[in-house]
């Protein structure tokens, strides 16, 4: 068996073509290196979580095993979810660090590896480094401590948490409609989520409302030429 190639992390984590090099063996690889790196600076707890690229849920519950069988204690995410809710969730419950599958604005093809420092954001440049040096070549075996994964749902405290950033007064007094694409991505249903939960009656418009591992046939880029639709009812609308 020839040596296997290097996973590459480059700016904000590993990214690669899904079924080609983004494979289950390659991110229990990743993972295992990962959990090195926790274990050796004390970590005991680790989240992962995914949004809706194809296989999302699969590569996330590959990784969780990965890092449980290492030795650590594994929250595996009760469903999609939109990185900032990851990011949240790993410092609401003080773990030590964070794995969110997703390849944030690139095309379909593509699935993606970040991390999470224990303060929630962005792994930094060093931890990354010290992650790929960890990589073995070969996917480590899931040892029956993979069991230990269990499920979180952060929802209802990341939804306390923007409430304390909102203005709640004004948003009960909002009397026009509100056009939200998700674009088929993690953001699906978490706005109009909000808004009910928190029992506010205001109008929302999801377009692109339902996950879609294709994103309506575009980039998953916020940009205008992705937001055509939502723009033109936007447009159709009184201000």
């Amino acid at each position: 068996m020839g040596e296997a190639e290097p996973l590459v992390f480059g700016t904000d984590g590993w990214r690669d073509v899904i079924g080609d090099r983004f494979t289950v063996a390659n991110v229990r690889r990743a993972a295992y290196a990962y959990a090195e790196h926790l274990l050796e600076g004390g970590a005991r707890t680790v989240l992962v979580g995914y949004d809706t690229r194809f296989g999302g849920e699969m590569f996330a519950r590959a990784a969780a095993e990965t890092l449980a069988s290492a030795g650590l204690e594994v929250g595996l995410s009760a469903g999609y979810l939109p990185t900032p809710a990851l990011s949240f969730a790993v410092a609401h419950y003080g773990a030590g660090g964070g794995v969110m599958l997703t390849a944030s604005h690139n095309p379909p093809l593509y699935q993606g590896f970040k991390l999470k420092g224990p303060y929630g954001g962005t792994a930094t440049d060093a931890i990354y480094r010290a992650v790929a040096r960890r990589v073995p070549e070969e996917a480590p075996p899931v040892s029956a401590s993979a069991a230990r994964v269990e499920r979180f749902d952060v929802r209802e405290a990341y939804y306390r948490a923007v409430e304390r950033l909102l203005d709640m007064g004004v948003l009960a007094n909002v009397t026009g409609t509100l056009v939200h694409d998700a674009m088929g991505g993690a953001a699906c249903g978490w706005l109009s989520g909000f808004l009910r939960s928190r029992g506010l009656a205001v109008a929302v418009e999801e377009t692109h409302g339902r996950p879609d591992p294709l994103f309506y046939g575009v980039n998953p880029e916020p940009i205008a030429i992705n937001l055509s639709e939502a723009r033109a009812r936007m447009a159709g609308r009184e201000a």
